[in-house]
């Protein structure tokens, strides 16, 4: 698996030391899986907890909107977003999916990215630099997750492991231009 619960209470620290203090996020539950399948039960993703418990302990009011996972649901989340009574100036965003919908709800708001509102994504997908502005994207090493799995199923039924053990993968930040105010403030 990633370190994206790390990784984004890395972030946050980081955008605290920039002094920002109302922070936002979309995100979504995803469902858990049995032996066989996707279940109906619905788990917090590590991301939407990392942000929860990291808000409580700086003290700051939680603004979060939980979606589907779809472009329309991340532009109504940033709308939602938009609209509140006190907007965020940054929002990490679950995933580059939503956060495409996101910039299409922030550009029919007037806003610009990101003098007027700052964007951070998730799994930097080919299209997060091609974005205008591009996008600031938390990377997990996709590829070699699938190889790691490989090797562990290889382990599994042909070594016959029976000890269960789960192997963490190092992801990391990217930053681009919808989280650089400023030039000074780069990481």
């Amino acid at each position: 698996r990633n370190n994206y619960f790390e990784l984004t209470n890395r972030v946050l620290n980081i955008l605290y030391q920039r002094k920002y203090t109302r922070i936002g996020f979309i995100g979504g539950y995803l469902n858990e899986m049995t032996h066989t399948h996707l279940s109906k039960k619905m788990n917090i993703d590590p991301r939407t907890k990392a942000y929860e418990t990291w808000m409580k302990l700086h003290n700051l009011p939680i603004n979060e909107v939980i979606t589907n996972w779809t472009l329309d649901e991340g532009y109504s989340a940033m709308d939602k977003l938009l609209n509140s009574s006190n907007p965020p100036k940054i929002v990490l965003v679950a995933s580059d999916v939503l956060a495409m919908g996101a910039y299409r709800s922030i550009h029919l708001h007037q806003k610009e990215i990101p003098t007027d509102i700052q964007i951070i994504s998730y799994n930097n997908s080919e299209v997060a630099s091609y974005l205008v502005p591009s996008l600031s994207s938390i990377s997990a090493p996709s590829y070699q997750m699938g190889q790691a799995a490989i090797r562990l199923l290889h382990d599994r039924f042909i070594n016959h492991r029976t000890i269960p053990y789960q192997l963490l993968l190092p992801s990391k930040f990217i930053e681009r231009e919808s989280s650089i105010a400023n030039k000074k403030n780069r990481i």
